[in-house]
């Protein structure tokens, strides 16, 4: 197996239409077997997907995705009680649809994900996107929540191989922020030009991350990257302090999708 990322140049293509949902007869109900099904007949140790796996769970695929459209914080409240509960059907929903919208870009044979994380579909009783579900994310867990969520996008944090269980979810968000920051393919630091690159779901938070850290350690002028250090385990802190004296930009957002191929 190779790594191979899904690419197409050129002028943007026309914006998928909104997903549709045949609801008819399912119950709402907190259930999380069918996506875990999938994830772990589909996803590697390093967050990959094999486009050609994915029409043999295409139908359990689906049959999450139809309970989740009929269930969620919002339409049926009393079964979420709990920030866990919330975080754990957010993320769950998350990595779900990542795989769906990254299946009609396979199926259309359209590999520009430009708009991956604006395309709607049926969620929690309502009309929704990655980028929306990204907002809940931030409400419930701030912007580690986020950028640790779920995605089958170049620049974001990788897909998991198990379903996250309301139980241990709040326990690997911090887990997943870290090997996010050790993770060279996906969070970039260029030697070559001396960069530290976030992309725009990590960028769109340098302000406040950098005011926090004013405010509680009282440092003077702190970078992006320092601001960032108190938060992290030992490897993420190393990979970072390497890189003193690099300047943070924010990158260019790819159009990019990252998978497995035999070739």
């Amino acid at each position: 197996m190779c790594l191979a990322s899904l690419y197409s140049a050129g002028c943007a293509p026309a914006p998928l239409p909104p997903v549709q949902l045949n609801t008819a007869g399912v119950t709402p109900s907190v259930n999380y077997d069918n996506l875990n099904e999938v994830l772990t007949w589909l996803i590697d140790k390093q967050g990959l997907v094999e486009p050609l796996r994915i029409e043999d769970v295409e139908k359990q695929l689906h049959s999450q995705l139809q309970l989740f459209a009929v269930t969620g914080p919002d339409v049926t409240p009393k079964l979420f009680g709990t920030k866990a509960d919330r975080l754990a059907y957010w993320y769950n929903a998350r990595a779900a649809w990542s795989i769906r919208l990254a299946m009609d870009l396979f199926n259309a044979k359209q590999l520009k994900a430009c708009g991956l994380d604006t395309r709607s579909f049926p969620l929690d009783g309502q009309a929704m996107t990655l980028k929306m579900i990204d907002a809940k994310l931030d409400s419930l867990a701030g912007f580690q929540g986020v950028v640790a969520s779920p995605s089958m996008k170049q620049d974001r944090a990788i897909m998991p191989q198990n379903a996250f269980d309301p139980k241990t979810v709040e326990q690997k968000i911090p887990e997943r922020f870290n090997q996010y920051i050790c993770d060279r393919t996906r969070f970039i630091i260029d030697i070559a030009k001396r960069q530290i690159q976030f992309p725009p779901a990590f960028w769109q938070y340098r302000e406040k991350i950098i005011a926090d850290n004013i405010k509680q350690y009282g440092t003077p002028q702190p970078t992006f990257a320092t601001a960032l250090l108190p938060m992290l385990n030992r490897p993420a802190v190393y990979r970072l302090q390497n890189a003193v004296g690099y300047k943070c930009v924010e990158s260019p957002q790819p159009c990019t999708i990252t998978v497995k191929n035999d070739e």
